[in-house]
């Protein structure tokens, strides 16, 4: 009897083990300068998988039931730069620990004046209209005094374009 008590404790066992196909992913964003968590509100994410979590006030953040495998992880903050970390291995029944060092600002907002950086002129800059544009704004945009870019921002959004390469910044 407590032969066959033992062998049934062992197909549970190795059972439950066998059909853990997921695994957890939890971690720390923390911002380069200061190496401490940093961001509330973040969006840590994995995009193929279309599953994702929210950081708390202190940049942590868990992830629970990701398939076993290698994904691709994607983070957003407004005023940061997404980043994305191609390959992230999560072994069943295990928790993946990902600290990520996010990038200081957005680099958009680091441009002083209207400078285009790939052209070095200030004459062929013109400023980037955001939001749904009223008349005089679209007469504006045909005389190329300023260039539309669609209605939703970021947080991290470019200010102006260069008509001469084509270029936002």
């Amino acid at each position: 009897m407590s032969r066959l008590i033992s062998i049934c404790i062992l197909f549970i066992g190795c059972s439950n083990s066998a059909f853990a196909q997921t695994g957890m992913l939890e971690g720390l964003l923390s911002d380069k300068r200061s190496t401490r968590g940093f961001s509330e509100n973040a969006t840590v994410s994995l995009p193929d998988l279309n599953i994702g979590a929210i950081s708390d006030a202190n940049g942590h953040f868990v992830i629970l039931n990701v398939p076993s495998g290698v994904h691709k992880v994607k983070v957003e903050c407004i005023g940061y730069r997404d980043t994305t970390i191609a390959q992230v291995s999560i072994l069943a029944g295990k928790t993946t620990p990902l600290n990520i060092n996010f990038p200081v600002g957005c680099h958009f907002l680091n441009q002083k004046g209207r400078r285009c950086p790939y052209c070095h002129r200030e004459d062929a800059a013109i400023p980037l209209v955001y939001g749904l544009p009223d008349a005089k704004t679209l007469r504006m945009a045909k005389r190329q005094k300023v260039q539309l870019s669609g209605c939703m921002t970021t947080g991290c959004d470019p200010q102006w374009y260069c008509k001469r390469d084509n270029k936002e910044f």
